[in-house]
């Protein structure tokens, strides 16, 4: 629902909006205890709101994927946001995918699945 209100917002006012989609590592659930990955999963959703503006919106997907709405941002200041974003999760793998309203030619609630999509690796050498 924000992501559509967001959406709206920057239609009437011209502006643009990104969302990243972020997964971090393919980790096999039954390894780990119910309280172990929900705890890891907590701690990758707090660096992340570390990293992004109080007006920008994160959500978590399913476990170890998040979905951070950037709004009023374009693709280059997505991809700066990416970059702090994995500068905090340096001990994650993460895979990363980027869409952006109205240049991604979507709906808004269609660009978390656009980015989705779009996930690659963003492994640092």
């Amino acid at each position: 629902m924000r992501l559509e209100e967001e959406g709206a917002r920057c239609t009437r006012y011209g502006l643009s909006m990104a969302v990243i989609v972020m997964r971090t590592g393919l980790i096999n659930l039954g390894d780990m205890s119910m309280d172990g990955w929900q705890a890891r999963s907590a701690e990758i959703a707090q660096r992340t709101l570390q990293v992004v503006r109080t007006a920008d919106l994160v959500a978590s997907l399913a476990p170890f994927e998040f979905a951070i709405c950037l709004v009023h941002c374009g693709r280059e200041g997505a991809h700066h946001a990416l970059d702090r974003l994995l500068a905090q999760l340096t001990d994650f793998n993460c895979d990363t995918g980027i869409a952006v309203y109205p240049e991604d030619n979507c709906d808004p609630p269609a660009l978390v699945e656009l980015a989705r999509v779009r996930c690659h690796s963003t492994a640092r050498a």
